[in-house]
């Protein structure tokens, strides 16, 4: 099945259809889109003419075509969703995703909020001590065993380390609760994590309320996050949407040891949240337990399964919401 893709806003694709291929594109906004064919005329190699537009909702099917064509999708205001090849991918026509990391960069229309762990001040080397960004709760046998610090690694990677005791813990939650689901307004959120032992250890990344300091003991009562359980055994990923305590749970991915895994949701601001990992759809979650009526924080949690030093390492934390 061919791959759905996109073009974004104001943008413009190219491609070369094979004989036998088709093509399918949908629009679901209010602008125009449209579709042209390169006619190459000898005198006019680069002529073009329009096949159809979209203004507003629609989509459109074509072919099969009899011989190798270029044609080029120019987008409007809103994303067009598209497919070709001979078995259309039908999401391009009756499911249109959007992928979650490209909000419209309009200044004053998003609230935005991207760490990427370069800058050594960003988390104190003493997680027991609270700073302007983050609010940390500690949890541990000894006291100020715990280590934030950045590693050598491209592209910037702090680690989380915990001391070598059973349910030894870092909760984080970003200061100031900045973000709420909203109907009619869309929110992104992605990160790239890794745990060193993925059967033995409680990890934890997403929007949450902040009150969620203990989020193995007493489970968020409010948020959209990921979560890997120690008491599941096997390194697998789920993603939780929860409201007043009553969730969804859907699997993600199984996680490796040491091994970054880059995960995402986008809330499309009516019925669905679609679910990522390593650039793959994986899912589509209804927004029955959507936490809408709290707003919530960036957060992340490790938490120790045995008596042994575990950590999680982090490459980058990315939300982003509609005003």
């Amino acid at each position: 099945m061919a791959d759905q893709l996109t073009v974004y806003s104001h943008g413009t694709k190219e491609f070369t259809l094979t004989s036998g291929d088709l093509i399918t594109f949908r629009q679901t906004g209010t602008g125009t889109g449209r579709l042209f064919q390169k006619v190459g005329y000898p005198n006019y190699p680069d002529s073009w003419n329009e096949v159809t537009s979209i203004n507003g909702t629609g989509s459109f099917t074509g072919g099969p075509y009899t011989s190798d064509l270029t044609f080029r999708l120019d987008a409007g205001i809103d994303p067009i969703y598209y497919s070709f090849g001979q078995t259309l991918q039908s999401g391009a026509v009756e499911d249109p995703l959007q992928q979650p990391w490209f909000p419209n960069q309009k200044v004053g229309t998003i609230i935005e909020y991207y760490e990427d762990f370069l800058d050594a001040g960003t988390l104190p080397s003493d997680p027991t001590t609270d700073t302007i960004d983050w609010e940390f709760t500690v949890t541990e046998a000894g006291a100020g065993d715990a280590v934030i610090a950045l590693q050598d690694t491209q592209g910037g990677v702090v680690r989380i380390s915990n001391d070598a005791n059973d349910n030894d813990k870092v909760v984080a939650a970003k200061n100031g609760e900045s973000f709420k689901f909203v109907s009619g307004k869309k929110t992104w959120f992605r990160a790239k994590f890794a745990v060193n032992d993925v059967d033995d250890v409680d990890a934890f990344m997403g929007l949450v309320i902040q009150t969620a300091t203990d989020p193995v003991g007493t489970a968020p009562t409010d948020g959209v996050f990921f979560r890997l359980l120690e008491a599941d055994g096997d390194g697998g990923l789920d993603l939780v949407v929860t409201k007043n305590s009553t969730a969804t749970t859907q699997a993600v991915a199984t996680m490796a040891d040491d091994t970054l895994i880059d995960v995402a949701f986008y809330y499309d601001g009516d019925d669905s949240i679609e679910v990522y990992a390593n650039d793959d759809h994986i899912a589509s979650v209804a927004v029955t337990n959507l936490p809408d009526d709290e707003e919530l924080s960036v957060f992340f949690a490790i938490q120790n399964g045995a008596a042994a030093i575990d950590y999680m390492d982090i490459d980058f934390i990315y939300a982003a919401q509609e005003r």
